[in-house]
Parts: C-alpha cells; structure tokens; sequence
C-alpha cells in the first residue's frame, strides 16, 4: 500500500510539472513571466553573438560595430558609445520577447504601421547571419506594434521600444566642452558683430581690499567692469553643459551658413580652449553649429544656444561706481552748472561746510546705489554730460558723466565706453539728496 501511494504520488507530480511545461511553452511561446502586472513570452532567439547594428527612426540613422566586446558608434569614425542604450538594443535583439500576439501572417502591414516603421534595428551576427525587428504604430501609448519576419505582427512595452527611437545622444556624448564649469575661467560670446568677453579676475585683483574685489568675474568687452556672479555663473552652466541633438561629419558649411557667418562663442579652461562658430537655423528651428578647424556640424536646440542672446548688460554688475567708502576722500558732482564736493572721513564736509557724519555716510549709500537699467541702443553724442561724478581714491579719479539720451534716460559714460542707461530721475533723486545735507 505505501509504495502505491509513492507511485501514484511520483506521477501526480510528474502530471503538475508536463502541466506547467505546456503552460509556458506552445508554439513560438517559449518563455513567460510576470514583471509588473504585464506577461511576457519570447518570440525569437539569437544563439550566436551580434557583430553589427543599424537603427533607423525619426531621428537619424545610426551603426553600430562590436570591437574587442565593446560597441562602437560608426557614424563618423569608430568611437565608443556613450551609456548602455546600445548594450539594452542588443539584449532585446538577442532575445525578443512580446506582449501580445496580435496576428499570424499578416496580409496588410500597414494596418499597424509596418509598412513604414517608426524604427527598424538590423543586425549581423558573427556567423554571417542577420535579421531585424521593426516597429509600427503605438497602442495607447503603452505598447508599440512589430515583427520579427515581416508576417507575424506582435506587441513590445513602450519600455522597451522606446530604446529604438531615441536619437543621437543616447549612443554618443554630444556634450561640445568637455570641460569641468569650475575649470571654465573665460568665455567670448559675439552675435551681431558685438565681443562679450567676461573672465575670471586674477589672484591679484581678487586679494585687493576694495570693494571690487567682491567680485570674481569681470566684463572684459565691451566694457571694462565687474561681471554679475549670478549671472556668469548661469552663463558658464549653460555654455558647459550644451548638448547637440545630432551630428553630421559631412555637414557642408556653407549649407549650414558657417561661411562669414560673424557670431561664434569660444571659452578658455585650466586644460583647453575652444571656439565653435554659429551657422544658420536648421528646418525644425535648431540652430548649426561647429568647431572651429573641423569638419562636420552639430545639430543643437534653440533652447541649448539661449545664451547666445546675452547682452553685455545680462552680465555686468549693475552697480556703476561701487567703493567702500574707506577707499574714497571725495565725491564731487557737477550738475545743471552746480558742483558738490562731498570730502568723506571722520570730518566729513560739503563745499567747506561740516556735516553730520552719519547724514554723510546715508548719502553715500543712495550714491553707489546708483544702477544701470538697459543697453545704449543708438548713436549718442557724448561730448556733453548733463552730470557728472567722480570719485577720488588712492588710485586716482573715477569719472561718471551722464549723457542725454532720450526723455527718460542718460546714457552712461564709463573708461571711455558707453554701452548702459540709466533713468533719469535716480540721478536727479542723488542731487536732491546732495542738496539737503
């Protein structure tokens, strides 16, 4: 009795697990399993190693070759790929699996959007042989259409599938400086003829005791003054960190109106240099752009290039004469045919007269709160200021005339440049004040 219960034991068993074999095998069925909610069985199997891979979609075309177990990009020349996009396409290749089964030979494969795939992989294995996986439309958003033979029609989670519809960046780092931002000391922008150059001040500058010394960076061109840190700080982030959707070694440039296109941006670092010129907008609205002395253009986003449209004014600190005032013996201040001298220290006095030395010091502040408030955007004739400051230190005289401009504004007139405005009745706010002390 007890070794009959074993046999029919030993064969319920043997029953239980054929039950399961067939359950998960039938067919092109040869593997299930449960990953989020969602069944998945294979379709197809590549037992030999894959060598090759083309992939075509929206974005491009691209190839793919295997070097010592590495894949390389072979769009331009043999360079490694960037992440593990290509690495995840192989293992999809090698081994497909399906969501659904949606039709056996099919008769219209433009009923799912095979007839023009959205993406195609192609692949050569190292035996000589190849194969591909197409793509169609999407369903709901969740899964996409393909076949394996051009007959049987199958689903793939948009996980998956969505793999071969990325564009260049997901296989090739297309970051244009290589570069650190914290090593980034120096950037040139030029649009419309224009240099902007800000820089980062030297040792030197930086150990000064003065008011300037706030600042790292300072407006080389086209002005000479103290650079915004907020300001270059967002500049140089979006210059390092500027990524092109796609690159194109055999870009014509004059195609891509590089030829005497006059805008550029270049930068300096601790370990490298470089310039890229600017071409012409591309069909979609991106914008051309290249190293300069190589071949081939980039293909980057109008909103990757936005720094482009920063003007000498996005950048300068907009303080106009900022100095502790500890570093000033005097103000003086010429104005509607009236002069004020301001003599600053413990004995402070305006035109000869003594003053209260905190009235003095409140005044000060309003004056180095004077700030820019836009770019000179015409011709100006400078030779007459309606006002003008300046301020004697111990390393000379600082001199700030303010120029007609227009009803509202002064053009301001700093080391021989005049690039900024300023409203006019902030100065005048500064010769009431001058006038009640």
């Amino acid at each position: 009795m007890k070794k009959l219960r074993l046999v029919i034991l030993f064969i319920a068993v043997l029953a239980l697990a054929s039950c399961l074999y067939f359950l998960t095998r039938g067919g092109e069925e040869i593997k299930k399993e449960e990953e989020g909610g969602m069944s998945y069985f294979t379709v197809k199997t590549v037992n030999e190693d894959i060598k090759e891979i083309s992939l075509i979609n929206t974005s491009g075309v691209f190839g793919f070759e295997k070097k010592n177990g590495e894949w390389m990009n072979v769009f331009t020349e043999s360079v490694k790929t960037s992440g593990n996009t290509i690495y995840a396409i192989e293992s999809i290749l090698k081994e497909t699996y399906a969501v659904d089964e949606i039709e056996k030979d099919v008769a219209a494969m433009s009923k799912y959007g095979l007839d023009k795939p959205v993406a195609t992989a192609k692949y050569v294995t190292a035996g000589g042989n190849d194969g591909f996986i197409k793509f169609g439309n999407s369903v709901v958003g969740a899964k996409y259409y393909f076949t394996v033979n051009d007959k049987d029609v199958y689903t793939m989670d948009i996980s998956e599938a969505g793999l071969f519809l990325v564009g260049m960046r997901a296989f090739a780092d297309m970051t244009l400086i290589n570069e650190e931002i914290a090593d980034i000391y120096s950037v040139t922008l030029c649009s419309g003829g224009e240099e902007i150059t800000v820089s980062r001040k030297s040792e030197e500058e930086l150990k000064e005791e003065s008011a300037d010394a706030l600042f790292s960076y300072g407006l080389v061109s086209p002005v000479k003054e103290n650079a915004s840190p907020n300001d270059v700080q967002h500049l140089f982030e979006m210059i390092g960190n500027t990524a092109a959707m796609e690159y194109d070694p055999y870009a014509n440039d004059e195609a891509c109106g590089f030829i005497d296109s006059g805008k550029y941006f270049s930068y300096k670092a601790k370990d490298s240099s470089g310039k890229f010129i600017v071409g012409s907008k591309t069909s979609d609205g991106s914008v051309y752009v290249k190293a300069e002395g190589k071949k081939g253009a980039y293909k980057v986003s109008r909103e990757e290039m936005a720094f482009m449209d920063y003007t000498a004014f996005d950048l300068v600190d907009k303080h106009i004469a900022l100095y502790y005032i500890d570093e000033v013996s005097k103000v003086i201040i010429e104005a509607h045919g009236e002069k004020f001298e301001l003599v600053t220290g413990d004995a402070p006095a305006l035109n000869g007269r003594s003053i209260d030395k905190d009235a003095a010091q409140d005044f000060y502040r309003s004056l180095i709160s004077l700030t820019y408030q836009g770019n000179v955007a015409k011709e100006t004739d400078s030779s007459v200021a309606e006002v003008i400051i300046t301020f004697h230190t111990a390393n000379g005289k600082d001199e700030t005339r303010y120029v007609k401009y227009d009803a509202m504004n002064y053009a301001v007139l700093r080391n021989g440049k005049m690039e900024f405005t300023i409203q006019k009745k902030f100065v005048e706010k500064i010769l009431g004040l001058i006038k009640e002390l």
